[in-house]
């Protein structure tokens, strides 16, 4: 079932990728203002609720009982073939520090070694919590993205005729009810196994599943829900932003302001008012340049941390000395964006066509 692509929301994923970028760049010599370094596991949320809408926007059906326009096969073909070429890629660059984090610095011991060697090209890292951040640490999330995609399909068809209504607001307690489960982190744990506590609250598939339910939920709403105009759209849209700077800079004051009870509504304003928006703000996200920063989005996230593994080491006798920290981030940042929009074109899209063709999955539009 093909419909429009929305440009608005494609863009947007360029924005949450630089957001994580920040995060995970050096805040000891580079602090960045309003707090925009510290909104990176937030963006990562933003994520999932968008990725729950994107595929029901595509895929959502009323006439199939599947609740889909695609059998599960070719469905998950073709995420695998969008994913797992950039996933790829990035393993193959960052696994020398993997080595070098073993043998050489014993920072991780044997058995946390042979699980991410089997875990992480897998995609299933997230499941054992000492793996979730092992060999490229932003590589949980496509773990946790995998889950939604093997589980997308029966959702649509458990939920199919369901009110989008009631799926929503299932899905936001669901969320509220993962934000008390992770208060009491400092509590079930002592000392010694926090780190396995914390990594299992924050990074274990099923905790961030509601989100993806209340994306698709979302999604479900805005394609068989009441309509509204595009200028209501754009009003949404612009509030969500306000409501995003809000939260960015005051969490580090208010830490319920980045829990999931707040960010799904605001995301979920954001996403549901970006997807049928005419005004000036939706309209430059359309612009074609910003459209080829988002399509690069997912290379970006990926890429960035073996790149700037690299680019530390590279540059930490050479370049860094000579410049600013403000300079050399920018040249890294650039750098990333750089690579990323040539791996989304040169690697990401002949990959998955390539995948498609030999896998077979004729009825996946192009474009996801």
């Amino acid at each position: 079932m093909a419909r429009p692509a929305i440009p608005a929301l494609t863009s947007m994923r360029f924005l949450a990728a630089t957001a994580v970028v920040l995060f995970h760049t050096d805040h000891a010599r580079l602090s960045f203002p309003f707090g925009l370094q510290s909104f990176g596991y937030e963006a990562v949320t933003f994520f999932f609720v968008l990725s729950g809408f994107i595929l029901t926007y595509v895929h959502a059906t009323e006439e199939c009982a599947s609740g889909i326009d695609v059998d599960w096969r070719s469905f998950v073909v073709a995420r695998i073939a969008r994913i797992w070429p950039a996933y790829l890629l990035a393993l193959a660059i960052s696994a020398p520090f993997l080595v070098y984090s073993f043998f050489v610095v014993s920072m991780i011991d044997a058995k946390q070694f042979l699980a991410s060697l089997v875990l992480v090209p897998l995609l299933a890292q997230s499941w054992y919590p000492p793996t979730a951040l092992s060999w490229n640490i932003p590589a949980w999330s496509l773990s946790v993205e995998i889950f939604f995609y093997l589980t997308f399909p029966l959702l649509m068809r458990s939920t199919r005729t369901l009110p989008a209504a009631a799926v929503l607001v299932a899905a936001y307690f669901g969320a509220c009810a993962v934000d008390m489960g992770r208060s009491v982190v400092p509590v079930v744990s002592g000392a010694s196994d926090f780190a396995w506590w914390h990594s299992f609250y924050y990074y274990f598939p099923m905790f961030h599943w509601p989100l993806f339910i209340f994306g698709a939920g979302l999604g479900r709403l805005y394609l068989f829900g009441r309509k509204f105009q595009k200028g209501t759209h754009e009003v949404a849209l612009i509030c969500a932003f306000v409501l995003v700077g809000i939260v960015i800079a005051c969490k580090a004051r208010h830490n319920w302001l980045s829990s999931n009870a707040v960010l799904a509504i605001v995301f979920g304003l954001l996403i549901f008012g970006a997807a049928g928006a005419a005004g000036p703000v939706s309209t430059w996200l359309a612009r074609q340049a910003a459209v080829l920063l988002g399509e690069a989005s997912y290379a970006m996230y990926i890429m960035h941390m073996p790149i700037l593994m690299w680019w530390s080491r590279l540059t930490e006798k050479f370049v860094q000395p000579n410049l600013s920290a403000l300079a050399s981030f920018v040249v890294y940042y650039l750098l990333v964006v750089a690579v990323s929009i040539a791996i989304n074109k040169f690697v990401e899209k002949p990959m998955r066509r390539e995948i498609l063709r030999r896998f077979s999955a004729p009825a996946l539009p192009a474009r996801t």
